[in-house]
Parts: structure tokens; C-alpha cells; sequence
């Protein structure tokens, strides 16, 4: 798309992979993610929103993430992003919480989060 200065933006994508969480307790989920993802204008908070699926055997959530390249940006540069997660069914079906995670690539991210208390 092209903006009102005339310069061009709007790069997209689409990452599916597999997620392991690791519990307080030591306890292990895995899962499947597919995210969508668009570049954001220059000057903006975020420079990538990123919008989730997540799925294991305990039912599904959706996350949207705001993430900034960590260095020059590019291809193969990290981010690093917060975001939202709000479970959709299962055992987290209307709970909310927060994320945080730093990406290297398709296949290599960290992070950390935690669910809000109640339902």
C-alpha cells in the first residue's frame, strides 16, 4: 500500500509452527501457533502487529502482538514484543492475560507470560 507520503509499506506474512510452555511448576504444554503479521507505518509505536491462533490439548486462544525490530530491520533481525492473549475455549475460555517474547526466526523465540486472575 502506498501512504500519503508516497512511499510504499504493508509487508505481510504468515508463520505456522510449534510452541512448548513451561509451567511455574515444571509441567510441559505443547502446541500449535499460526500467526498473521503486517509491517506498520514509519514512526509508529510497533513496527509489526501480529495477530494469533494457539492450540494444545487444552483448548485455543488468541493473541495479538506489537513488536519492534531489535537492531536494524530486516529479514533475519530479532523483534522483541508484548502482547494480549485471551483464552477462546477450553480450560482459559474467557480469561485474558499478557505476553512478552523475543523472536530470532521461524523456528527460534523466547518468552514469558501469565493469565490474570478469575474468568
Amino acid at each position: 500500500m502506498t501512504g500519503a507520503d508516497g512511499s510504499r509499506g504493508g509487508g505481510a506474512g504468515v508463520v505456522n509452527g510449534a510452541y512448548t510452555t513451561t509451567y511455574e511448576d515444571g509441567s510441559v504444554q505443547k502446541g500449535t501457533v499460526r500467526c498473521v503479521g503486517m509491517q506498520q507505518p514509519d514512526n509508529g509505536l510497533f513496527d509489526i502487529h501480529m495477530s494469533c491462533t494457539t492450540k494444545d490439548t487444552t483448548g485455543t486462544a488468541s493473541v495479538i502482538w506489537g513488536c519492534n525490530y531489535l537492531g536494524e530491520p530486516g529479514p533475519e533481525t530479532p523483534l522483541g514484543c508484548v502482547g494480549g492473549i485471551q483464552g477462546t475455549s477450553g480450560e482459559a475460555k474467557g480469561r485474558n492475560g499478557l505476553m512478552t517474547m523475543e523472536w530470532y526466526s521461524d523456528t527460534a523465540s523466547r518468552g514469558t507470560g501469565q493469565w490474570y486472575r478469575g474468568q
